[in-house]
């Protein structure tokens, strides 16, 4: 039984930090979601171009 606790205070921890961080990254993100959604998309598309030359 011990160790079930323990894995669950680690569990929750991970899901704590999780939260945390990504409170803590929609309060500084640079730029608005618009923004940033074009701006992976593009990026994943140059990604994926390159890949393919490759």
């Amino acid at each position: 039984m011990k160790n079930s606790f323990g894995s669950g205070k680690v569990v929750g921890a991970l899901l704590i930090g999780a939260l945390a961080g990504a409170a803590i990254g929609v309060l500084f993100a640079p730029y608005n979601g618009k923004r940033t959604r074009n701006r992976l998309v593009r990026r994943a598309k140059m990604m994926a171009k390159d890949l393919t030359k490759k």
